[in-house]
């Protein structure tokens, strides 16, 4: 390596944030995992670095340590890593070089290994079919004999790279809240733990649990309060349908057309919103729209 690479190796670690050039700051890089950061032993795992077009070089890190470097224009590099053990759990991080500078580093992507120990248990407590807009909390157990000082516990989502929610805690048990869910939400959702907190060497995963998220809401029970004027649930109606028969409970202004949640506790008027409860109005459901 040349003395003026090696410099400014020296001067990217060290300044550790955005450098001027020429062009002005350089942009932060984005780091990803494929296909995903959490991985069973024996996979290979491959880390995307994005940079701006014209980078010359990129880096890969591992826990403030130099891996590999390749030099590529596409503003884009993929190195590869095979996942032989406990060796390959870390915080990974990249930067390009657009000389004369470095860039600084990405934000951390930690790398979490599966397969160290038994799995646990995931289950919900209000069923697996819920009605959309629902809050839905999913616990995650162990039955292993022993204490621990501090267990970590992550949900993980088939179809999704990164853990949706971790929890560290003292116990054997871990609550995850799914708040407002809505269709999207549904889908197969499973959870693993890491006995030392650091140290990602983690659990099988437990069993699948499927959650299936229905279309229907229950009106009565969100708007029953909406005589004090605040609610959850707001309507949005371009342009305004035929009145329901509703009669005078309905206002003029009422939009009944589409229908979308507002999770904010804003008056009604900022939102079109009735000011008025509507306790005969039937159950909805998202195929009526």
């Amino acid at each position: 390596m040349s003395p003026i690479v090696a410099s400014l190796l020296c001067l990217g670690l060290c300044v550790g944030q955005k450098i001027p050039s020429p062009e002005g700051l350089l942009f932060r890089p984005s780091i990803r995992a494929v296909p995903g950061s959490v991985v069973p032993r024996g996979a290979e795992v491959k880390f995307s670095c994005q940079g701006p077009q014209g980078s010359k070089s990129f880096q890969l890190w591992k826990d403030g340590n130099f891996l590999l470097q390749i030099n590529t224009t596409r503003g884009e590099a993929d190195f590869h890593l095979l996942v032989k053990g406990a060796n390959a759990i870390g915080y990974y991080n990249c930067r390009y070089w657009q000389g004369p500078d470095w860039s600084e580093f990405s934000a951390p992507l930690q790398l979490v290994v599966i397969g160290f120990f038994s799995k646990p248990f995931l289950k919900v407590q209000s069923g697996t079919l819920v009605p959309a807009g629902e809050t839905v909390t999913l616990t995650c157990q162990i039955f292993l004999a022993g204490s621990f000082p501090k267990l970590t516990f992550f949900l993980l989502k088939a179809g999704v790279p990164d853990p949706l929610q971790f929890q560290s805690t003292k116990g054997k048990v871990a609550n995850f809240t799914l708040p407002y869910v809505k269709a999207e939400d549904a889908g197969n959702y499973s959870c693993i733990y890491s006995k030392e907190e650091g140290e990602r060497k983690a659990s099988d995963p437990s069993e699948v649990l499927r959650l299936e998220v229905t279309g229907e809401r229950r009106w009565l029970e969100i708007l029953q309060n909406c005589h004090h004027c605040y609610c959850q649930l707001c309507l949005h109606l371009p342009p305004p349908p035929p009145p329901l028969p509703l009669g005078p409970f309905l206002p003029p202004s009422y939009p009944t057309q589409k229908l979308t949640w507002r999770h904010s506790q804003e008056p009604f008027r900022q939102h079109r919103c009735p000011s008025v409860c509507l306790p005969h109005l039937p159950p909805y459901r998202e195929d009526n729209i």
